[in-house]
């Protein structure tokens, strides 16, 4: 391992062989749960990009804290263990192509690297990722990018967005939402090159479905059906009634806001 570029004290670059950084990685327990299926689309399309081009294009670092104690390994401070704060999905992408032959554990790649005291820090570090704090663009990857833009909109609509997978009309399942955004490589397909312009382009969205009205959600959502009906019609006007709930993509179910969205 090698570091080849410091943002501050104990806050680098380092590139590393992908079998010696298996050795010592591992997933920061407060980590959501892996999304085997997001694994697989990323195997899918780097074995593509392998096919074409010769070699993966794997966007963004993954982000790992590295505890004291620290010892010296090949002239880089690291610890035994490596915390994955950000980047698991694509870890175990190249797990996978790694055993499948199709990358050599002496794959290189580039790792961000935060050298902190104790897992008390970790955590800290892991909920500022989770909160939007500002990252350089250079190296800022379509997953932060979709994380930081859904926790600016959960922090502003603290009713709109739920953990529960079965959601109820208007709420939002979170981790739904960031994955459809991610699987439809919106970040990419809108031009976005920080969490704030996808912000902005999602609100444009929720603002059109809000101009619509609630005529038009009865009318496209339960022609026929008159108690449904009365439910559109008192969820839509809770919305606008409610700050905090203020959240219009919720009208439709299955995050079909998506494909209005990237139409633009």
């Amino acid at each position: 391992m090698r570091q080849i570029f410091s943002f501050s004290p104990g806050h680098s670059l380092v590139i590393l062989e992908l079998g010696q950084f298996a050795k010592h990685a591992v997933t920061f327990e407060q980590q959501r749960s892996l999304n085997k299926e997001r694994v697989d689309e990323i195997v899918c399309y780097q074995i593509e990009q392998i096919k074409q081009k010769g070699s993966p294009t794997f966007v963004g670092n993954i982000l790992v804290a590295s505890v004291r104690p620290l010892i010296v390994f090949d002239g880089c401070q690291l610890s035994e263990k490596l915390h994955i704060i950000d980047g698991q999905h694509r870890f175990e992408a190249m797990k996978c192509l790694m055993k499948f032959g199709l990358l050599a554990p002496n794959f290189v790649l580039v790792v961000e690297k935060l050298d902190l005291l104790n897992m008390d820090e970790v955590y800290v570090a892991f909920q500022d990722v989770n909160k939007c704090v500002p990252v350089p663009i250079h190296y800022l990857s379509q997953d932060q990018i979709v994380n930081q833009c859904t926790n600016m909109l959960a922090a502003k609509f603290t009713k709109a967005f739920s953990l529960n997978s079965r959601a109820r009309r208007p709420q939002i399942c979170r981790d739904e939402f960031k994955d459809s955004l991610i699987k439809a490589d919106a970040v990419r397909n809108l031009n976005c090159e920080t969490a704030k312009q996808l912000y902005d382009r999602i609100m444009e969205l929720n603002r059109h479905f809000e101009r619509k009205g609630c005529d038009y959600w009865k009318n496209t959502l339960a022609r026929n059906n008159v108690r449904e009906r009365k439910i559109i019609e008192n969820t839509f006007k809770k919305c606008q009634a409610n700050p905090d709930l203020y959240m219009f993509l919720g009208m439709v179910k299955n995050n079909g806001w998506l494909t209005d969205l990237l139409s633009g």
